[in-house]
Formats: C-alpha cells, structure tokens, sequence
C-alpha cells in the first residue's frame, strides 16, 4: 500500500510539474494556480496532507499504510476536481487577474491566442515557432488576462527560447 501511495503521490507531484512548465496554462486553466481558489485550496490540502501521512508511514503498520494510501486517493480526486474546475472556469473566462469574466470578444480572443500556442508546437523552423510564440503572447497582453505568479517562468521560457519551448511541447 505505501508503494501505491507514493505512486499516486508522485503522479499529482508530476502532474503539476507539468502544468508549471506549460505555458498553455496561462490560458487554459491559470485558475489552477490561484491557492485563494477554494478548490485549488482543497487541492493543496488534500496533498499536504497525502504527504504528511506518506511520511509518517512505516513498513510495519498496515493501518498507516492504508490512512497514506487513502489520503493519497483523496489528494488523487483533489487534483482531478481542481483541473476541471480551472478548465472550466477558462473556458467561462474567469481568469484569476480579471475582475470580470470575458466577454464574447474576449473568449475569442483567447482562442485566437491558444492557436499559436498549438501551432508552435508543430511549427518548422524554429523560426516559425518563435512567430506563433510572439502572436500569442501579444494576443494575450491585448487581453490583460495577466501571468499567474507560479507561471511566470514558463511564460518567460515562451518568449525568450520559443524553439525550445516548442519542441518540449510536441
């Protein structure tokens, strides 16, 4: 069970990792990184609190074993409630920097903005990536939709090394 338990774990750890090194999260679910979320909030509890469990866990006692395996699960459904949550919030265009929802025109515009994001990531030579890189990111400047702290890095990553980017999409 505590070999379960750590594979779930690092599946959520991997999940993340993933969703922070992708810029397409700025526009597709940058509500996952809002912890004011009461649903990310959820999520950030429910993984603290599969890891604590996980770590006072020893061979010996199976009951703990099963409280971390548990946990874990319950941190598991967290994650997964939290991403559809984001999805649809973007996909409402509640966004955490706006103090409105997008209007019509806006939700087009993030879904002009999304497409350079996909084509760069099909995108040769590299010089064409960096075109699509630069569209998007300009499209969603124009739409103040703003870079969730934790996202900084890889929208930064987007606009100084767009090939790079690019390729570790694909």
């Amino acid at each position: 069970m505590i070999v379960a338990a750590t594979a779930v774990v690092a599946s959520i750890r991997r999940r993340q990792r993933d969703f922070l090194a992708d810029p397409r999260s700025v526009l597709d679910c940058p509500v996952l990184a809002d912890t004011t979320d009461p649903v990310v909030a959820a999520l950030v509890a429910a993984y603290d609190e599969a890891v604590e469990t996980l770590g006072e866990c020893t061979p010996r006692h199976p009951r703990c074993a099963a409280r971390a395996l548990c946990a874990a699960h319950a941190a598991e459904y967290a994650a997964s409630l939290a991403d559809q949550h984001a999805r649809r919030s973007a996909r409402r265009g509640i966004y955490p920097h706006l103090h409105a929802p997008l209007d019509v025109r806006g939700l087009d515009l993030v879904e002009e903005a999304r497409a350079p994001l996909e084509l760069a990531t099909h995108a040769w030579p590299a010089s064409a990536a960096t075109r699509h890189c630069h569209r998007a990111a300009r499209l969603t400047e124009e739409l103040g939709v703003g870079v969730p702290d934790l996202l900084t890095a890889a929208w930064q990553a987007l606009l100084d090394e767009p090939a790079t980017v690019a390729a570790a999409l694909s």
